[in-house]
């Protein structure tokens, strides 16, 4: 600091040294990488996060140059979101109308119940993190979306091919949710490849997201081949029971009806 220059009748004036003028930089992409961004020409830090739970609640923080590739997947999710719940009404429906009329193994019709009531949370989670992670990019968002997919798939499948009864309807609407499924991770697949590409991700970030998205491919696969499979039934049989002193109904696993 200078030294205040005195004058008569004036009272001390602090004098400030000369300020540096900013330099101008360039953007490297090392820079992009980890969220920098160029404002004005100077450089200004951006916070990167890895999942919307991390964010702020007044701000997104969106992958750095990401885009997303499907952006017709958000009306997608909504229609969806929709005939999920009709199927699960109707579910719920045929449910009773079976515990009623038929006679389930035992505890078999407690745990579809209990599944069946799953249904809609798992679809609520999917709808959450499917749509911040492909419109932000976000790995950890995009790896929940693909393992809930694969976990709804596989449920959506039990009803399919391996519920105690099995009835024609069931086929029918649950053929169509599988596959809007299916559809939903396609897209989550497509936005996960731009995300290896442009994000700076760990070891374990990496093979969490590629195993989400091997899961996906799997159990989406294993729907493809059942479907293309011919019909298979396998109808109860009333047999004799030795240890009991009337008949007993066995129960066969059903793959179609």
């Amino acid at each position: 600091w200078l030294k205040p220059q005195l004058r008569c009748g004036s009272e001390p004036q602090q004098v400030r040294p000369p300020q540096r003028a900013p330099t101008e930089f360039h953007m490297t992409k090392a820079d992009v990488e980890v969220g920098v961004q160029k404002t004005n020409g100077f450089k200004a830090e951006q916070a990167v996060y890895k999942s919307v739970l991390g964010c702020p609640p007044n701000s997104r923080g969106k992958l750095p140059r990401y885009q997303n590739l499907t952006p017709w997947v958000g009306i997608f999710f909504f229609v969806h979101t929709y005939y999920a719940y009709v199927y699960t009404f109707y579910m719920f429906v045929f449910a009773f109308y079976k515990g009623y009329a038929l006679k389930y193994p035992k505890n078999r019709e407690m745990y579809e119940i209990a599944m069946i009531m799953m249904l809609p949370f798992v679809q609520h989670l999917r709808f959450f993190f499917g749509h911040w992670g492909m419109e932000l990019g976000l790995v950890y968002d995009l790896s929940a979306f693909l393992i809930l997919s694969s976990v709804k798939i596989c449920m959506l499948m039990y009803f399919l091919f391996l519920q105690a009864f099995i009835m024609r309807l069931d086929m029918r609407f649950l053929t169509v949710a599988v596959a809007a499924v299916v559809v939903e991770s396609i897209c989550g697949i497509i936005n996960v490849l731009q995300t290896l590409k442009l994000a700076s991700l760990t070891i374990g970030e990496t093979v969490l997201i590629l195993a989400s998205v091997v899961a996906v491919l799997t159990v989406a696969s294993y729907f493809v081949v059942e479907e293309l499979l011919p019909n298979e039934i396998r109808p109860e049989t009333l047999a004799w029971r030795p240890d009991q002193s009337d008949f007993g109904w066995i129960y066969g696993s059903y793959s179609r009806a």
